[in-house]
């Protein structure tokens, strides 16, 4: 592609490559990524960061948010039936050996993506949220039990979508599993093949508060329950959603180029907009990539993981 172009926003192809911006800045788009290049860096961030390391301020992020989630669904007493965050397997889970299989057709091609709601329905979910009264607002609008059990009340839902709160955990799962539903309902390609997958941000979550993901119920259940409909091998883009300190990033891990794509509302024509976030997200993927949980997931015949790819920075 060549330098300045654009494509449909989330394409795999809209990259801007490393070149100079229209105040004449370099724009830090791209980076090499590989194992040593993963130490150097952690090495680099412990010099400049917290004495304890860039890894510890990580883990006990995540660790503080992952006890948040739990003791909010510990509040709101679920019956015994659902599967709630985090919940662990008893037994320690087989690897799941899938077929090769092709590449699904590009969605833009095809014309499959699905098509954002028309503004006046937009408006008059807003218009409705303003006019409910705190009464209603506390109900639970949202309640989706697979792969687990998600509870957004209406507050919630008023105050991050129609407000300016930033998106919890909960809301974000919300979000891309609704993604993930219209995905699959406007796909033209084959039942069993889609482009992309999005998963829920309990995989990030999980993997770096440096807990295994193979033994969460509901991290499982994304992966073995779907095989039936679909072949995640078909799936050239994984989405990966994670809650950093400052907002929210989706990781992007693009199989057939071997690249992976950081996509960070905090990133505009001069780079990053907050000093040490090329620290955080560098670390952040070093530890999905290279975890052995991350990295064994799945054990698809000629699928390579990215490994020494370039990470692109959108």
């Amino acid at each position: 592609m060549e330098e300045g172009s654009c494509v449909q926003p989330g394409h795999p192809d809209g990259i801007i490559k490393k070149g100079v911006s229209s105040a004449g800045r370099p724009t830090p788009s791209s980076f090499p990524f590989s194992s040593r290049y993963c130490q150097q860096l952690i090495s680099v961030c412990e010099a400049r960061h917290s004495p304890r390391g860039c890894q510890f301020t990580i883990y006990s992020f995540f660790d503080d948010l992952t006890a948040s989630i739990v003791t909010y669904y510990a509040e709101q007493r679920p019956s015994s039936g659902y599967v709630t965050f985090g919940t662990t397997n008893d037994t320690v889970p087989a690897k799941i050996r899938i077929t090769k299989r092709n590449i699904a057709r590009d969605p833009w091609a095809i014309g499959s993506v699905p098509m954002p709601p028309a503004v006046p329905v937009l408006r008059a979910i807003k218009d409705c949220l303003a006019v409910s009264s705190t009464f209603v607002l506390e109900r639970k609008w949202i309640m989706h039990p697979k792969p687990r059990l998600i509870l957004l009340d209406g507050i919630e839902i008023q105050q991050q979508l129609s407000g300016k709160e930033q998106l919890s955990h909960e809301m974000c799962a919300a979000i891309f599993r609704r993604l993930s539903q219209m995905d699959k309902t406007y796909s033209k390609d084959t039942l069993t093949m889609f482009w992309r997958k999005f998963l829920e941000p309990d995989f990030a979550t999980a993997v770096l508060s440096n807990a295994d993901p193979l033994t969460i119920q509901s991290i499982r259940a994304t992966f073995t329950e779907e095989n039936e409909n679909f072949s995640p091998a078909s799936s050239r883009m994984w989405h990966i959603p994670a809650l950093l300190p400052d907002g929210w990033a989706v990781y992007a891990f693009d199989m057939a180029r071997r690249r992976i794509l950081v996509l960070d509302p905090a990133i505009g024509p001069f780079g990053l907009a907050i000093e040490g976030s090329t620290c955080t997200h560098m670390c952040l993927t070093c530890f999905t990539l290279h975890s052995s949980d991350a990295s064994n997931l799945y054990m698809i015949p000629g699928t390579a993981v990215p490994e020494n790819g370039p990470v692109h920075f959108l």
